[in-house]
């Protein structure tokens, strides 16, 4: 896993993502021992069927092994988060603060996490998250919170975002099916995006909290600076 890692960054990988976790499980790992781990392997390799707790034990350690390489390697962890498509999506299972023993352990102090989707509905538990490890990023998704939430809610989750942390993002999301295709969701995350960034910005003004000058510069934070810092630099 690890020559795997590296050589996909050398191929140009500029993260790595947990895909659909709130999907087929939580978000909270385990930190369970290398020699348990190796015995469920040694165990499996080559045939039979592990339980349910021994695939869930040693897929917790393959996580752990995963988001450490992503330390030394600089590349931000990506995990799914709160809202999706479909009635198979928990919400539980998708809360962040269901990541706060990793965030908390000293051995991924370097390591950097992005939430897709900004962890919404618990924003609040993202906000706190926060406060505690500024390790912890969030990518707002245009496109599918706004398929998920109406105008006033999208704006209401933005204004409580920016009003709390700075270091939010944007991000638009891929083809839903084949009826809604990437193209759809690219204009339809950009627009929604700057509709509710705007509205957000213009309430906190309105209410004293920024100047307008720094309104601009959050917007400017939120749909390109913050993404490229996070990311190295690109223009």
């Amino acid at each position: 896993m690890r020559r795997t890692l590296a050589d996909n960054q050398r191929k140009g990988g500029v993260a790595m993502k947990f895909r659909g976790r709130p999907i087929f499980r939580s978000l909270y790992f385990s930190d369970p021992p290398r020699e348990r781990a190796e015995a469920i392997y040694l165990k499996y390799h080559s045939g039979g069927v592990p339980s349910s707790e021994d695939y869930r034990t040693f897929q917790d350690y393959v996580f752990r092994v995963m988001i450490d390489q992503a330390g030394k390697l600089n590349l931000p962890v990506h995990f799914h988060s709160a809202v999706g498509i479909g009635d198979y999506f928990s919400l539980r299972n998708g809360n962040p603060l269901n990541l706060e023993n990793v965030l908390r352990d000293p051995r991924y102090a370097k390591t950097k996490f992005v939430l897709i989707h900004g962890g919404y509905p618990y924003t609040l538990g993202n906000d706190l998250a926060d406060r505690r490890e500024k390790r912890l990023h969030r990518f707002f998704s245009g496109g599918l919170l706004r398929l998920s939430l109406g105008a006033q809610e999208y704006s209401e989750a933005m204004d409580f975002a920016l009003s709390r942390a700075h270091d939010v993002r944007f991000r638009t999301p891929s083809r839903f099916n084949e009826a809604v295709g990437a193209e759809e969701t690219f204009w339809l995350a950009a627009r929604s995006a700057r509709t509710a960034v705007a509205r957000a910005l213009a309430e906190l003004v309105a209410e004293g909290a920024f100047t307008e000058e720094k309104a601009v510069e959050l917007a400017r934070m939120y749909l390109h600076d913050n993404a490229a810092h996070l990311y190295g630099g690109a223009k």
